[in-house]
């Protein structure tokens, strides 16, 4: 389940910094390990920000517990990488143009991970990722919607996996 909150600017950093692995909330919903919060930034002065950082529920306190009233919980916080993509400008690349970068970034990619060179292999799927990103802001798709829809994707992932009996 995908759970959006909003927070502070400065628990913003924190948790996207990784020096802050829990979350104080309240107690308004059915939280579970594995869930998936989306933490949106708000300011006070002026709304939310924009920005997002993406983590998943490793820890839920139940109610009552660790000294705290029925209303309140504690959620530990997985520690993740949490990633800001970024479109880069490309106005002067074509659509086909740029599909053909993806398909060279990706054949790079492969031979990379087939020849297990370790530091290209990282080197390569960014690269991937980047080419890839270009090709859907030709169609209209920018990175932030990519972003936002990762959760959806990691549901999709786990409703695949076989469940244990």
């Amino acid at each position: 389940m995908i759970h959006e909150l909003k927070i502070t600017p400065n628990n913003y950093k924190v948790i996207r910094d990784g020096s802050k692995t829990f979350e104080l909330v309240e107690y308004n919903r059915e939280f579970s390990v594995r869930d998936i919060l989306v933490f949106e930034e708000y300011e006070d002065s002026i709304g939310y920000t924009g920005r997002k950082i993406i983590k998943e529920i490793s820890y839920v306190s139940s109610k009552g517990e660790d000294g705290l009233s029925d209303d309140l919980c504690i959620l530990g916080l997985k520690n993740t990488l949490c990633v800001e993509l970024k479109n880069i400008d490309s106005d002067e690349i074509t659509l086909m143009n740029q599909l053909r970068k993806v398909e060279k970034e990706n054949n790079e990619f492969e031979t990379a991970v087939v020849k297990n060179h370790v530091n290209r292999a990282v080197e390569e799927f960014w690269d991937k990722v980047q080419s890839s990103l270009g090709a859907l802001e030709k169609i209209g798709i920018k990175a932030d919607i990519v972003i936002q829809d990762y959760p959806k994707h990691l549901e999709k992932i786990r409703s695949e996996l076989p469940h244990k009996v």
